[in-house]
């Protein structure tokens, strides 16, 4: 506070209601940096130096909450999602999931083709066969894959919205409300693809997790 008022004494802090305006905004006391300069220039001893006054309007006010803020933030650390993001754990289950979906989902493609197949067959035969009968089989083949491909890509997203609400979205909650208390999370261990669907997998054919196979995670 000395410092100030000796700035004062020397201008930097302008004179008048200018200067009691520009100390009043910095978060001073104007009568008890005023009562200070006084002091100075009447060679009496200072007085201890005071707190500065309480302004809740300005810069000050917004300063002092980013700084509480900011330290709060620090103290509690990263949130869950930072610690471990979602796209990060659920890549680790993805090879695992899509040999799954690939598993269950081709033998019925193959069934299907091998049925559209012989009844192009029996057609073709049936109308003494046909200059172009390859072209339709690579059609029906190219059709079969398409269909493998986008049954999987359903049999996937479903599979990862149950992941989401199922297992991360509670380790997340659980993390997070640990650090609202003040304790700092382990992050669990995630599941491999077969313990999780050993626990889980029964909720996965459900109509909750086939409506949520397209939301966005």
């Amino acid at each position: 506070m000395e410092e100030i008022a000796r700035q004062v004494i020397q201008g930097k802090w302008g004179n008048g209601q200018d200067r009691k305006n520009r100390l009043t905004a910095a978060g001073y006391d104007y009568n008890t940096v005023q009562g200070m300069v006084n002091s100075i220039l009447s060679g009496r001893p200072i007085a201890p130096t005071p707190t500065p006054a309480t302004t809740t309007t300005g810069s000050n006010l917004a300063n002092t909450y980013a700084n509480q803020a900011g330290a709060n933030l620090v103290s509690k650390g990263p949130v869950f999602s930072q610690v471990l993001p979602f796209s990060k754990a659920w890549e680790q289950l993805l090879p695992a999931a899509e040999a799954e979906a690939i598993q269950q989902i081709s033998p019925g493609i193959e069934r299907q083709l091998r049925t559209s197949l012989d009844s192009y067959y029996k057609g073709l035969a049936g109308r003494g066969g046909g200059r172009f009968g390859g072209s339709q089989v690579g059609n029906l083949q190219a059709e079969a894959e398409r269909n493998k491909k986008s049954q999987t890509l359903d049999w996937l997203q479903q599979r990862r919205a149950g992941f989401n609400e199922l297992f991360y979205k509670p380790s997340e909650t659980a993390y997070n409300k640990g650090l609202e208390l003040g304790n700092v999370g382990t992050v669990p261990t995630i599941p491999t693809w077969s313990e999780f669907m050993k626990t889980h997998g029964s909720s996965m054919s459900t109509p909750t997790y086939s409506s949520m196979a397209w939301a966005t995670l």
